[in-house]
């Protein structure tokens, strides 16, 4: 065992939003992904920046209410959305996961900071063609 002096270090946040129907979890996970986004990418445009933010929606696309409109003060633009039907199947979570995952990283308004513009070139060309 050994005590050192804390410093910050960059880590996973793992966050669990849990409360009754109406008590603000959709938006209060929007405004926290904001956040963290914000740290992440500071040199992106706000516009870019609530692109890199995604929802998988299993409320009958309730989180679509929040786009465009402005809670506490702060400005909740257009992020991407899944509206996730049921069956509400691992397999399919994954999968709804997996997708919108894909579209955070590989898909960007501009290139900057986006995975795709850390990549080369020809890397990218064998991609299309398969």
């Amino acid at each position: 065992m050994e005590v050192k002096k804390a410093k910050r270090e960059k880590l996973k946040v793992p966050i669990m939003i849990t409360g009754a129907s109406g008590s603000g979890k959709t938006v209060s996970a929007l405004l926290i992904a904001k956040g963290i986004v914000e740290k992440m990418y500071p040199d992106l445009s706000d516009e870019e920046q609530w692109l890199k933010i995604g929802v998988i929606d299993t409320e009958h696309k309730r989180a679509l209410l929040y786009a465009g409109s402005t809670v506490a003060g702060v400005y909740i633009g257009e992020f991407l959305h899944l509206d996730f039907e049921p069956p509400y199947t691992v397999n399919n979570y994954i999968q709804a996961f997996r997708l919108i995952k894909t579209r955070l990283f590989f898909t960007s308004p501009s290139p900057r900071g986006g995975v795709l513009s850390r990549m080369p070139s020809s890397s990218l060309k064998k991609k299309k063609n398969k």
